[in-house]
């Protein structure tokens, strides 16, 4: 049984690893693409500000959050675009629009997110300073 375990924890790793490395490579294309500077910018803001607070930190932004009545996918566009005032339709408009059924595909969602916000992050937090 122990050997059963030890398989489906590296394969459940492995799953995590390819959803966010597609999170990832999706994020930087759509930060090169079509984000806009503000979006970066408070995605960015989002970051710092859940590194500074040991008690919710970036990590655990991604994970299962209690007590929200939204989703993780919800919350990233709103901290992204905080004038959508929680317009759940225009957060799903987003999603479809830019990462059409590959979200919905990722056996982990959250770690797609995670890594869409980091690809995101790396391609703004390199071309920032020349703005």
């Amino acid at each position: 049984m122990r050997s059963v375990v030890e398989r489906l924890r590296a394969s459940k790793r492995q799953g995590e690893t390819a959803d966010h490395q597609a999170g990832y490579n999706l994020g930087k294309r759509w930060a090169e693409q079509s984000a806009e500077a503000s979006e970066l910018q408070h995605l960015e803001e989002l970051r710092d500000g859940l590194e500074a607070q040991p008690q919710d930190d970036w990590d655990d932004y991604f994970s299962e959050q209690e007590g929200s009545a939204y989703g993780t996918g919800e919350n990233l566009f709103f901290a992204m675009n905080p004038e959508a005032d929680a317009d759940r339709q225009a957060a799903k408009d987003f999603w479809e629009s830019v990462a059409g059924d590959s979200l919905q595909q990722a056996a982990n969602p959250r770690a797609f997110l995670k890594g869409f916000a980091e690809g995101a992050l790396d391609l703004w937090l390199s071309v920032k300073d020349e703005l």
